[in-house]
C-alpha cells in the first residue's frame, strides 16, 4: 500500500457524530492525543477525537522519525522512550498499516578531542543507567558509515534507537483507537472550554457543545493557547525545526546519524543565542536518517521564531553545509523540499501531563518538543491510567503544571 492510499484510507475515518456526550474529549489528532485516545479506548471507554485540521497536520507530520534515547540523559525519558519502543510494536501487531519501525541504532560523532571527552562523559552516566552505548574509534565508524569525512575522529553508538513513521505511527493509533469506538472529528476548532465552577464539563466547537467528564489538552505548540480560554498559563512556547528532504536514493546510511552538538543543544536551548555564527544562533545541529523510500532527511534546526512555520533558505544552505561536512558524498544530491514543525518547549525539557489545579476534568498533555514520537506512547498510557484512577507507571508529581509555580 502506498503512503498517498494509506492516507486515504485512513482520513475516512473522520465522521459526522450524532453523540453530545463521551467520558473523554481529547483536543488535538496529533501523535500525542492519537496515543491518548488509543489507550482511552481500549479501556473502554466512549472517546472523540476533535482536530481543526486533520490527523499529523502539525508537528507530528512535520519532524523525523527518531526514537532516540542515545540523546537523553539518564532518566525518566529514557525509561518512556525505552516502553515507546515496546509499546509501539504492540500496536504494529494490531494495526494493518506499516509504521516502518527499524531498529537501526544511532552514531553520535565526534570531530575534536573536547567532543570526544563530552561523548566519553555521557556514556559513563548513560551506562551507569543501563543504556547500551559505546565508543568508537574511526575505522570501526566507518566500516559502519563508509561515507563519513575523515575529520570525524570519533564516535558514540546506540544500538536501541530506532527510526519509525511518525505519520503512519499517528494513524495506526487513530485507526485503532476508531476500531474500539472512538470516534474522530476532522476540521473541527474547539472555540471555548465549559466550566462550571471548578469542572471542566466540555467543550464548545462553535455553536455546538460536547460535554465530557475528562477534558484533555494535547495540542503541542498551541497547547498554551487552548489552556488560555480559561485562564490557565502554561509554559509551553513554539520551537521551530527545520528540516531538508532529498531526492530518492539507494541505501547509503543504515544508522541514524548526530553530532555531539546536536546533544549540546537539545539539552541546553541558550547555547548560541550569544554567539555571532549564524548556524549557531539557529541551533544548527547534525542530525542524518534514510526513510524506507530512500530519501535522506537532514536535520535540523532549533529557533524561537514563534509561530512562524515557514523555511528560510539561510537554514536550508547552513543546514546542506552542515551536512557535507560531516556526509562529503552527499553534496551530489538533489534536495527536493524542505519543511519546519514547531516542537512545544518547556523551560525544563520535560513535558507536562496532568491534572490542573483547581480545575476537575482537565488534563493537559503537551510539551514534549522534540521528544514526542518517542514519548508518545508512554504519555498516552500514562494519561488513560489517570483517567481510570489507576497507579501511573511514572511518578505523576515530575510531569505537574505546578513545578513551575514561582517560589
Amino acid at each position: 500500500m502506498t503512503h498517498e492510499s494509506t492516507q486515504a484510507k485512513v482520513i475516512q475515518i473522520w465522521e459526522v457524530i450524532e453523540l453530545k456526550s463521551f467520558d473523554a474529549v481529547v483536543i488535538g489528532a496529533g501523535i500525542i492525543g492519537a496515543a491518548i485516545a488509543y489507550f482511552l479506548s481500549r479501556e473502554g471507554l466512549k472517546v472523540l477525537v476533535l482536530d481543526r485540521s486533520t490527523p499529523a497536520s502539525g508537528t507530528s507530520g512535520a519532524c523525523d522519525g527518531v526514537i532516540s534515547l542515545h540523546s537523553k540523559t539518564p532518566g525518566l525519558k529514557i525509561d518512556m522512550a525505552r516502553e515507546g519502543i515496546h509499546l509501539y510494536n504492540q500496536l504494529s501487531l494490531h494495526t494493518d498499516l506499516d509504521l516502518e519501525m527499524d531498529k537501526k541504532g544511532s552514531i553520535c560523532l565526534a570531530e575534536t578531542e573536547e567532543e570526544v571527552v563530552f561523548l566519553k562523559k555521557r556514556m559513563e552516566s548513560q551506562k551507569g543507567y543501563g543504556l547500551d552505548v559505546r565508543l568508537l574509534d574511526p575505522e570501526e565508524i566507518r566500516s559502519m558509515e563508509p561515507l563519513v569525512s575523515d575529520q570525524v575522529i570519533g564516535a558514540s553508538w546506540c544500538p536501541e534507537d530506532t527510526q519509525i513513521n511518525p505519520i503512519m505511527a499517528t494513524f495506526a493509533f487513530l485507526e485503532s483507537a476508531r476500531d474500539k469506538g472512538c470516534v474522530l472529528r476532522k476540521n473541527a476548532p474547539v472555540t471555548s472550554l465549559l466550566v462550571h465552577g471548578t469542572t471542566l464539563q466540555g467543550v464548545m466547537i462553535g455553536e455546538e457543545k460536547i460535554s465530557a467528564e475528562w477534558t484533555i489538552n494535547a495540542c503541542g505548540a498551541e497547547a498554551a493557547y487552548v489552556s488560555e480560554m480559561i485562564g490557565i498559563a502554561i509554559p509551553i512556547q513554539p520551537r521551530r525545526g527545520q528540516l531538508l528532504v532529498t531526492e530518492p536514493v539507494d541505501p547509503v546510511i543504515s544508522s541514524i546519524l548526530l553530532e555531539a552538538r546536536y546533544m549540546a543543544f537539545k539539552n541546553n536551548p541558550a547555547l548560541g543565542r550569544s554567539s555571532e555564527d549564524p548556524a549557531l544562533k539557529a541551533g544548527i545541529s547534525l542530525s542524518v536518517e534514510q526513510t524506507r523510500s530512500g530519501s535522506i532527511l537532514i536535520g535540523g534546526t532549533r529557533e524561537f521564531a514563534g509561530y512562524n512555520r515557514k523555511t528560510s533558505y539561510d537554514a536550508f544552505h547552513l543546514m546542506a553545509e552542515r551536512a557535507i561536512h560531516f556526509l562529503p558524498s552527499l553534496r551530489e544530491l538533489r534536495i527536493i523540499r524542505s519543511f519546519a514543525g514547531l516542537r512545544p518547549y518547556t523551560p525544563d525539557g520535560m513535558p507536562i501531563i496532568g491534572p490542573v489545579e483547581g480545575i476537575d476534568g482537565f488534563l493537559l498533555a503537551a510539551g514534549h518538543e522534540g521528544d514526542g514520537i518517542a514519548l508518545a506512547p508512554s504519555t498516552g498510557k500514562m494519561v488513560s491510567q489517570m483517567v481510570c484512577g489507576k497507579s501511573a507507571d511514572f511518578p505523576l508529581e515530575l510531569f505537574s503544571l505546578s513545578r513551575f509555580k514561582s517560589s
